[in-house]
C-alpha cells in the first residue's frame, strides 16, 4: 500500500550538495491530502520553480519572447566583434600577418591567438544578449510601473 495514501509518513530525500547519507535526526514529512487533491504548502520545503521566478513585488517572472532574443543576439553577434576585434588588433594580440597566417601557415600554433580572440568574442557577445535581454525586461517592468501609478492617480 503507498505510504502517502494511508496517511504515514515518507522520509524526504536526500538534499542537494550532501554525501547522500541522511541526517541522523531527519524530520519525518507525513503527507496530507486536502479535499480539492492539493496538499498545503510544507514551509520547509524548498520553493517551486513559479515562486522561484516570482520577484521582489511578488509578480512571477515574464518569459521573453523568441524574437526579441533572435534580435538580442543578431545584435550582439557583430557589436561583440567590433567590441573584441578593436582592442584585440589594437594591443596587437592579433595583426594583419597573423590573419593571413591563418589561412596559407603550417602548424597548429597558428591558430592560438585565434581561439583567443574567438573565445572573448564568445563572452562579450553572451553578456551583451543578457544585457540586452535584462535589461528589455527592467525596462518593461519600469514602463509597466509608471503606467500602472498614473492609472492609480487618475482613478483618485
Amino acid at each position: 500500500m503507498d505510504p502517502v495514501s494511508s496517511g504515514g509518513a515518507v522520509a524526504p530525500p536526500p538534499r542537494r550538495g550532501t554525501s547522500g547519507s541522511t541526517p541522523a535526526a531527519a524530520p519525518s514529512v507525513s503527507a496530507t491530502v486536502s479535499a480539492k487533491g492539493s496538499a498545503p504548502p510544507d514551509p520547509e520545503t524548498p520553493p517551486s520553480r513559479s515562486r522561484r521566478g516570482a520577484q521582489a513585488g511578488g509578480e512571477p517572472r515574464r518569459s521573453v519572447h523568441w524574437y526579441w532574443r533572435v534580435l538580442a543576439w543578431v545584435v550582439a553577434l557583430p557589436l561583440g566583434f567590433v567590441l573584441t576585434a578593436y582592442p584585440v588588433y589594437k594591443l596587437g594580440l592579433v595583426g594583419k600577418n597573423d590573419v593571413l597566417d591563418i589561412f596559407v601557415g603550417s602548424g597548429t600554433g597558428r591558430y592560438t591567438r585565434l581561439a583567443i580572440a574567438t573565445a572573448i568574442w564568445a563572452l562579450v557577445t553572451a553578456l551583451l544578449v543578457q544585457l540586452f535581454v535584462e535589461g528589455g525586461r527592467w525596462l518593461a517592468r519600469r514602463r509597466r510601473a509608471r503606467h500602472t501609478t498614473r492609472g492609480v492617480a487618475r482613478a483618485v
